[in-house]
């Protein structure tokens, strides 16, 4: 399903209406909101390039590529989640309910040619993904893979709750919630999703051992997470178990 961000579509429209300056001045303002958002960049250095400046297209180039390898090794905050998520309850906004779980809160991740709705449940037990752009098969696929983890008793995997196709309903109270993170969403498509138990996190520090027998225990498994970074790790000192936490890119053995 096509994306239509405002923000993005407004810059389309002034690119290649030559608006260059009132396109200057909106990923200028975007970039002050989120100093750390890889695409503000991105459209920097098609800005810079299109007036015609290769020395600050080069430099906005380079930001984009430090902020992906930020993102890759950053991982999302439980707390900072958690507060999203009560916060956006506190507003008596829509919500999504699946499962059991409510959603009061979704914030937009974009990976190369994908991109998701992700948030964690009010109660913080549960994670969401929505796939909104990209291969529908590689979601599907990654369906199958958390379900054959999660009834081979995987321990450094996350659970499988449930997944499928968004009823109707919920995908008309999905509109607010995406409006709520930029974007205007196709009501009428079908939206894939499904629910992981949140793998929790702390400050404890594990070492080569705790991944190697994450991956070990997995490829027994027949699963190639395929995407091991700083990012996708948890370690649970609780547990004393390193867990993978994101299946996006992963495949069978």
């Amino acid at each position: 399903m096509p994306l239509n961000v405002p923000r993005e579509s407004a810059l389309q429209s002034m690119l290649a209406d030559r608006a260059y300056g009132e396109a200057l001045n909106c990923v200028q303002a975007w970039i002050v909101e989120d100093p750390l958002s890889s695409r503000a960049f991105q459209w920097l250095a098609e800005i810079r390039s299109a007036l015609d400046e290769p020395s600050a297209a080069e430099f906005a180039r380079r930001r984009v590529q430090q902020l992906l390898q930020i993102e890759s090794n950053t991982k999302a905050s439980a707390l900072g989640e958690r507060y999203c998520a009560l916060t956006a309850s506190t507003r008596g906004e829509a919500r999504l309910n699946l499962a059991g779980y409510d959603f009061p809160y979704l914030r937009l991740e974009q990976r190369a040619a994908r991109a998701d709705l992700v948030g964690v449940s009010l109660c913080g037990a549960a994670f969401i993904r929505i796939h909104l752009e990209g291969a529908a098969e590689q979601f599907q696929n990654e369906c199958v893979i958390l379900q054959r983890l999660t009834e081979g008793n995987c321990q450094t995997a996350a659970s499988l709750i449930a997944c499928g196709e968004l009823p109707p309903a919920d995908s008309l109270i999905l509109g607010p919630l995406a409006q709520a993170a930029g974007l205007v969403l196709n009501a009428s498509a079908a939206i894939q999703y499904h629910i992981c138990d949140y793998v929790r996190a702390d400050r404890g520090r594990f070492g080569a051992a705790d991944l190697l027998l994450a991956l070990l225990e997995q490829q027994a498994l027949g699963v190639y997470q395929n995407n091991v970074t700083l990012r996708n790790l948890r370690y649970d000192s609780v547990a004393t178990l390193c867990r993978l936490s994101d299946y996006t890119q992963a495949g069978y053995l």
